[in-house]
């Protein structure tokens, strides 16, 4: 294997259905932005040694707005710490995952319509080709719904077929359970998601946060990731380099990265903060 980062990508698959029980870990990050925002930034105060004689408390800034501070950390000697807080996310990445949700939500629904149902499991899987930038190509939910009829209606275990330039694959799932959506027998998948993960994509979204967070009001700025876990093996320090780089010039005093991944137990055994600016 390469060191080279810049020669390796991941991709993330997905479970659509199997005979196991699925085991779904609780999490232990707020859905809340507000919550969330403290959740991280306490983690990140609790393993500074320098505040712990000060007992540190996070709170949530009750003025977000005009680039001020997302948490304060107020300490025992009377002063505060004001941080901006905010995730490491690929735009793009975000920006497919939200597609393929709303594309399998229309799918159903026009299922629901036609009232398509079968008595075996029949898995619907749309492989969709990469198209750059924001652009992405699905078929419609009436000619998907017209195809799956067509399916239903024939007697073959499984059928590969093209529709707008998209590959849709039929399977029956006889004794297995759908891990995605479905309605009445019918789970539908769409990989739109299924973006290959790069070391130029992480670069990309670092030089983007330190775009974002130039004008910033805050001395410390909290970066923070639950996923970066999944490539940290190969993209060495490479990804933490370009981040250093990124923010040396900011008007940030410290800047970190915290990372770890979610569940209980897993988050504190995985919790690792890394000081970008000091």
């Amino acid at each position: 294997m390469t060191g080279e980062a810049s020669r390796w990508a991941s991709i993330s698959g997905r479970i659509t259905h199997g005979t196991a029980t699925p085991v779904a870990l609780p999490s232990v990050i707020p859905d809340d932005k507000r919550a969330k925002e403290v959740f991280w930034a306490s983690a990140l105060v609790a393993r500074l040694p320098e505040l712990q004689s000060l007992n540190p408390s996070v709170v949530s800034c009750q003025d977000d707005s005009n680039r001020n501070h997302d948490v304060i950390v107020n300490l025992a000697d009377g002063n505060s710490i004001g941080i901006q807080v905010t995730e490491l996310t690929y735009e793009l990445e975000r920006a497919r995952r939200t597609q393929s949700e709303r594309f399998v939500s229309e799918v159903l629904t026009c299922f629901r319509k036609r009232d398509l149902s079968s008595e075996r499991q029949l898995l619907v899987s749309c492989a969709v080709p990469f198209v750059a930038g924001r652009r992405y190509i699905v078929p419609k939910p009436e000619a998907l719904a017209d195809a799956c009829v067509g399916f239903l209606q024939g007697t073959t275990e499984r059928a590969l077929i093209e529709l707008e330039r998209v590959q849709v694959f039929f399977e029956w799932v006889d004794k297995s359970e759908f891990y995605i959506p479905s309605v009445s027998g019918i789970g539908v998948n769409c990989n739109l998601d299924a973006l290959p993960r790069t070391l130029e994509m992480y670069c990309d979204a670092i030089s983007c946060l330190g775009d974002k967070k130039a004008d910033s009001n805050s001395p410390w700025l909290l970066v923070w990731s639950q996923s970066y876990w999944r490539d940290k093996h190969w993209l060495g320090e490479q990804a933490l380099q370009h981040m250093q780089e990124s923010f040396a010039a900011s008007s940030f005093k410290r800047v970190f990265f915290v990372e770890s991944m979610d569940g209980p137990g897993y988050f504190e055994a995985n919790l690792k903060v890394h000081e970008i600016k000091a």
